[in-house]
């Protein structure tokens, strides 16, 4: 009689096809966990948006409406200039960062950083307030009081200092944070050469990520866009989340935006150049801020 002897292992086809599927397996799985990683990124970089337009309303209610200038209300810039660090905590404008004065209601400097671009900018420094490489947030607080040197978001600061909102045509088409490569819509927004947020910051890094002509005016530094940060400009799947001035968030694309959409008071919304996307330049000048 012959006994049969027993297996004791996987032969080197089955292996193969085990490690054959488990290949398969993880090729279809790898690019939905990144999806559904970045989807949960998204929501919670929109969600630190919607608190900031808490904030942001708060601040209005108590300020008769008006929106941040560079310093606190009712104080002469030059004593909260972008170069002096014990009142560095308190500006808005170029060194500072929005967040200053939204933290006296948002009470969570943590909403200023989106988890898909957590240090992207570096905020609230100048000579030093955060140490010697202006990374130093221990330092910052114990020495200055600053509660946080790194953003995710763009102010529009061009658009919306020490105005009222009574001024804002439409409050509501007025995006002024937003997932931004540079912390601030910096200088004016056209002029050739300038560091203005259309001509070459986030828009044209936007558009020659995506494939999109750059329009007369525009510019991207270097070959992979403005400060090397063509890959971290609209970190979710190509959008953009944004806060407009009337406190409400959405998430939307910069070739989905028109000038009205970042122009403020400048444009008249009856105006042709209020509807005329991003993509192109408007068609009139306007002054300081848009052309």
């Amino acid at each position: 009689m012959v006994i049969g002897r027993k297996r004791r292992g996987f032969t080197l086809i089955e292996l193969l096809v085990v490690i054959a599927i488990i290949a398969i397996l993880a090729a279809i799985l790898f690019p939905v966990f990144a999806q559904a990683r970045d989807r949960a990124r998204s929501a919670s970089c929109l969600n630190n948006l919607k608190q900031m337009g808490t904030a942001w309303m708060m601040y209005l209610q108590d300020y008769d409406e008006r929106m941040p200038s560079a310093g606190p209300p009712g104080t002469a810039d030059a004593t909260y200039n972008a170069h002096f660090c014990p009142t560095m905590k308190d500006r808005s404008g170029y060194s500072g960062w929005i967040g200053n004065v939204l933290l006296a209601y948002s009470k969570n400097a943590g909403i200023y950083q989106c988890p898909s671009n957590p240090t992207l900018n570096t905020v609230n420094y100048n000579t030093g307030c955060a140490g010697s490489g202006n990374n130093d947030l221990e330092s910052a607080r114990t020495r200055y009081g600053i509660q946080y040197i790194y953003t995710s978001y763009g102010y529009n600061y061009i658009a919306t200092g020490s105005r009222s909102v009574a001024e804002i045509a439409k409050a509501a088409d007025l995006a002024v944070i937003w997932d931004g490569i540079s912390a601030w819509a910096d200088c004016n927004f056209t002029a050739a050469g300038s560091c203005g947020l259309w001509a070459q910051r986030d828009i044209p890094t936007f558009f020659t990520k995506m494939g999109i002509p750059l329009a007369a005016g525009m510019q991207n530094s270097g070959p992979t866009g403005w400060g090397g940060r063509a890959n971290r400009v609209a970190p979710h799947a190509n959008n953009s989340n944004y806060l407009y001035a009337d406190g409400h968030a959405k998430s939307s694309r910069w070739d989905k935006l028109t000038w009205g959409n970042i122009g403020g008071h400048i444009i008249p919304d009856t105006h042709q150049d209020y509807f005329v996307p991003l993509t192109r330049k408007p068609t009139a000048t306007w002054g300081s801020g848009v052309n």
